[in-house]
């Protein structure tokens, strides 16, 4: 998201709006890990590699879990495990030191 720093004004200074920067929301998911070594849904494979189920091939996604950060692209289709809205290919996963099924932060 683009961020914007907004002043009205006031009896010295003229109202302003300018931009201030980048500004990347994070909210909590649940995810998994899988081996990716097949066909993906999605055609190809990214070295930082995530499955969903609804966000369009080629998205990037900024992951944060255990104090590290990965962007990592969509490149397939699931988790198909209710309850799992990612699932992490092995080099997203190991970026983050996540292991098994939990919680990450995600920006989308």
């Amino acid at each position: 998201m683009a961020l914007r720093v907004r002043f009205r004004g006031d009896r010295s200074n003229a109202a302003v709006t300018a931009p201030a920067g980048r500004l990347t929301v994070f909210r909590q998911s649940t995810a998994s890990w899988y081996e990716d070594g097949g066909a993906t849904a999605c055609g190809f494979h990214a070295h930082y590699g995530v499955a969903n189920l609804s966000l369009p091939c080629g998205a990037r996604v900024t992951f944060s879990h255990a104090g590290r950060t990965v962007t990592a692209v969509v490149d397939d289709r699931g988790p198909y495990v209710g309850g799992r809205e990612w699932d992490l290919n092995q080099n997203t996963a190991a970026a983050l030191g996540f292991g098994g099924v939990g919680s990450v932060w995600s920006s989308s």
